[in-house]
């Protein structure tokens, strides 16, 4: 599943952050990364940025880690607010040579909204969602640009906690 990761953290470089050590903060970030333990009740194992991972996210504002639940790559970005930098995964994936077919948005068990596609180049298939989240709850989005522009006009208030999701089906 490791190619999957460097896929999905390819897609996102923009909102990245490179992190030589765990938990380590931009510069740019006004409040320490809090991440997740768990998912979908499921327990989240961090794993370490490669170094791929880490060049690739370089330069840009907030923090990011990567994660497992032994069946999953789950990969969260940490941001203080707007990041115009980032954006949904599905239109990267198509530019990595993905097919890609758009799925309905999902309800989880909990309640919350995630936009979805499915991905498939070669042998491949991956299942992926995303939502971004304010770190307190009281927001959420599955449009990047939605939660953008929320955030860049001040209707939301970070952090935010954007999650990528990658499974095989």
């Amino acid at each position: 599943m490791r190619g999957v990761t460097g896929c999905a953290l390819a897609l996102v470089a923009a909102l990245a952050a490179s992190l030589a050590r765990p938990h380590a903060r931009a510069p740019e970030l006004a409040t320490e990364p809090v991440w997740p333990t768990e998912l979908d009740g499921r327990a989240l194992v961090r794993e370490p940025l490669t170094a791929r991972e880490e060049r690739l996210g370089a330069g840009f504002a907030g923090a990011i880690a990567r994660f497992g639940d032994g069946e999953r790559q789950i990969v969260v970005r940490w941001l203080d607010g707007a990041a115009r930098g980032y954006h949904g995964a599905l239109d990267c994936y198509r530019g990595l040579g993905f097919e890609v077919r758009q799925v309905p948005n999902e309800l989880d068990a909990a309640g919350r909204a995630w936009s979805r596609f499915d991905a498939a180049r070669g042998d491949e298939r991956l299942s992926i969602r995303e939502r971004v989240e304010s770190a307190d709850g009281a927001s959420s989005w599955t449009d990047p640009a939605e939660w953008f522009w929320s955030a860049a006009l001040g209707r939301a208030r970070g952090p935010f906690r954007a999650w990528l999701v990658v499974e095989r089906p």
